[in-house]
This record gives structure tokens, C-alpha cells and sequence, in this order.
């Protein structure tokens, strides 16, 4: 039986093992007291939930390779205080206090604006707050190309835009979000692509010309635009992403990049491939990235393939997987088009955002195996044993 045969017989545990056999054979060697379960369940199609509870933890740690992200629960979200959809949401990202902070133009404007969005009790997402970049203080262009974020401190984001747009947004003592003033230091004619924070004072902010910048708060509270990073890179960077060891990651147009600071505190390139090397597409253009462990990373592609990377030997950048199936294959097949971009929620969760097939906004929870519930799994094994398919 392949992998697809698999993936229908167990609608909610999806293994993706290379034979049924195979995955019987771990699974019997895993259990303490394999003889009684090899007799038994032949004779029943009922599992005991004291087999389940020492088999499904023990296994799924012992067999990683066969369990991926599976979808989870459909979410409701993404709409403005008037409850229309928000349009074109440019960047959304997790924040320390649980809620979202989401980027997008409410219908009918051309200005963009930053939302602020919490799950309900239905773990649906509803916006709680929304602040037009209109209102920031020496901000008067009319070019609204893009718009990013990241955050700093609990209650402190930093965010960025076209023509030069770089500003904090603050929460105040009554847990309203307020703009700042522009921050300088940034041409008008360079668009910002990207922002990744290094420390809640020192940041990468990333242009449309292909320049990456360092930012450091001084004692005064104002943000100084202190050296260049990188200028004239072969794509230009869309995603800035501090690893656990403090290196960035710099990701975007068919490049990977991954700079240190050095004893005398200057950046410096450790690591740097040609993404499209490894593939048969001529250009990949990471538009978002996703850390999933220490050393792992998924970049993507606005509705495009997904490409996990992880560290080799050489603690060099290896491309695991150009398929994007491991991650959201189900996520594809109901709605005909990979996401837009996955956020994540939690060391457990993401949410995938996308479309589907009459270009409807969809949000999708990805869960990991160990957040299915006992009993679904119990389902998912006795429908396998009653079709005698593990003989």
C-alpha cells in the first residue's frame, strides 16, 4: 500500500509511511506485551485505550518520519471592525500576548492599515482594534506598496512600508496601539521589504533596491540607522528571520543568506546558496519563512511550493523537500492551490492562509500528530484492523 492509499484509509492520522507492512511491523515492535496484542486483535477490532495511551506517544516519537502536519480546524477571520473581509493582507505575525498583528487595506481604500485580532471562544479570529498608517506623523506619500512588521517587546512593533515608511506602533497603558512618528534614515524611493528583529533595540530592515540595514535604539529612545549590511544582493531579501543561535537568515529572490556578527561586531556571511539550485524551477522567490525548530526552516512562495531546510554536518543550509505534501498537501487538494503563507502559532500550530477555488479567502489550522485527540486515533487504527489490512 503507498503512501496516498495510507493517507485515505486514515483520514485523521495521515501517516505518510512507505507500506502499511512496514508501519505494522514498527508498531509491533514498539508495544511492551506484543504477543497478547498480536493475538488479540485478530479477534476484536476494538483497541483498549491503556494499549492506545502506551502506543501512540511512543510511537510517534520513535517513527517522526511518519507524521506530518495535518490539517486541523477550519478558521473564521481576517475581517475589519465593520466585518468586511480585510483585502490584500500584506504580512500577519503571532504576537508574545497571543493575538495577531495583521497588515491588509479595509474595502474601498487605498491606505493600508494594521489590525489587531484575537481568537474567540470558538477559536475563530476576530479584530479588536484597527489603526490607519495615514496617521503617522511626517508620513505624507501616497504610495502604499507595502507593509511589514515585527515585534520588539510586549508592547512595542515595529513596521515598515513603501517610500521609506519605517515607524513604532505602542501599546499604551490602556492597551490601545498608537503610531509613532517616522523613523529616518531610509530614502523615499526605496520601498521596505522586510523587518527582523535581533533584540528589542537592534534591528534588519531589509529595500526594494537589494540594501539590508542595521538599526540600533540609542539611550535617547530614537532609532539610528547604524551600518549597511548587504547592498546589491542577487535577489532582493523578503524575509529576515533571527535563528535560536542569534545568526538571521536572510531569504528572497533564488538566494539564502546567513550572516554572523563577528568579534569586532560586524556582520558577516557564513552561508550562502543559490536556492534554485536544487530544483528544476529557474527562479524561487521566498516571500515568508517559518522556524520549526532549532534547525529546521520552511520558506515559501505566495501560493507557491513549499521547501523545508535544515542544517547538514557541515552546519550548512541542505534542502530537505522541493514536495510541497508534507506540509499541506490536504490544504492543496481541498482547495486547489497551496497558501499564501503559513504563520506561526505556536511550537504546535500553524495557520495556513490561502484561497480556494472562487478566490475566497480560506485560514486553516496545521496541528502536529500529539494534538490529535486520543480517541480519534483509536477511530483511525480499528477502521485499519477491521479491514484486516495489517495481516
Amino acid at each position: 500500500m503507498n503512501c496516498n492509499e495510507l493517507r485515505k484509509s486514515i483520514d485523521e492520522l495521515k501517516s505518510s509511511c512507505a507500506t502499511l507492512q512496514e508501519s505494522y511491523n514498527r508498531m509491533n515492535n514498539e508495544l511492551s506485551g506484543k504477543a497478547d496484542f498480536r493475538n488479540n486483535y485478530h479477534k476484536t477490532a476494538q483497541l483498549s485505550d491503556k494499549i492506545l495511551e502506551r502506543y501512540i506517544p511512543n510511537f510517534i516519537e520513535k517513527n517522526p518520519e511518519l507524521f506530518d502536519w495535518q490539517l486541523g480546524k477550519k478558521i473564521e477571520g481576517f475581517k475589519d471592525m465593520s466585518n468586511e473581509d480585510i483585502r490584500r493582507v500584506t504580512s500577519a505575525e503571532c504576537l508574545s500576548d497571543g493575538n495577531l498583528l495583521v497588515t491588509g487595506f479595509p474595502k474601498g481604500s487605498r491606505r493600508p492599515y494594521l489590525y489587531i485580532c484575537q481568537f474567540d471562544e470558538a477559536n475563530n479570529i476576530e479584530t479588536i482594534d484597527e489603526i490607519s498608517i495615514a496617521g503617522i506623523k511626517g508620513y505624507r506619500t501616497a504610495s502604499y506598496a507595502t507593509l511589514t512588521s515585527t515585534q520588539l517587546t510586549e508592547d512595542t512593533v515595529l513596521i515598515g512600508g513603501g517610500d521609506g515608511l519605517l515607524c513604532e506602533c505602542i501599546k499604551d497603558e490602556t492597551g490601545d496601539w498608537q503610531l509613532g512618528e517616522k523613523i529616518d534614515g531610509i530614502s523615499d524611493n526605496h520601498d521596505i521589504m522586510a523587518i527582523g528583529a535581533v533584540s528589542d533595540k537592534k534591528v534588519l530592515v531589509s529595500t526594494n533596491l537589494g540594501f539590508v540595514y542595521e538599526y540600533l535604539k540609542d539611550e535617547a529612545g530614537r532609532w539610528v540607522k547604524k551600518s549597511l549590511i548587504a547592498s546589491y544582493l542577487e535577489g532582493v531579501i523578503k524575509t529576515i528571520t533571527r535563528l535560536p543561535d542569534n545568526n538571521i537568515l536572510l531569504c528572497g529572490l533564488n538566494a539564502l543568506y546567513e550572516y554572523k556578527k563577528n568579534q569586532e561586531g560586524e556582520w558577516t556571511i557564513i552561508d550562502q546558496r543559490a536556492s534554485s539550485s536544487d530544483t528544476a524551477r529557474d527562479e524561487i522567490d521566498f516571500t515568508y519563512s517559518v522556524e520549526l525548530s532549532d534547525d529546521k526552516i520552511l520558506l515559501g512562495e505566495r501560493f507557491g511550493p513549499l521547501y523545508e531546510f535544515s542544517k547538514d554536518s557541515d552546519d550548512k543550509w541542505s534542502l530537505n523537500e522541493i514536495d510541497d505534501k508534507p506540509i499541506c498537501g490536504e490544504y492543496k487538494e481541498i482547495y486547489g492551490s497551496t497558501p499564501e503563507y503559513i504563520l506561526k502559532l505556536s511550537d504546535d500550530k500553524l495557520l495556513a492562509v490561502g484561497e480556494n477555488n472562487n478566490h475566497e479567502r480560506v485560514l486553516h489550522e496545521l496541528i502536529k500528530p500529539s494534538l490529535i485527540p486520543l480517541e480519534t486515533l483509536k477511530q483511525s487504527l480499528n477502521r485499519i484492523i477491521e479491514k484486516g489490512e495489517t495481516q
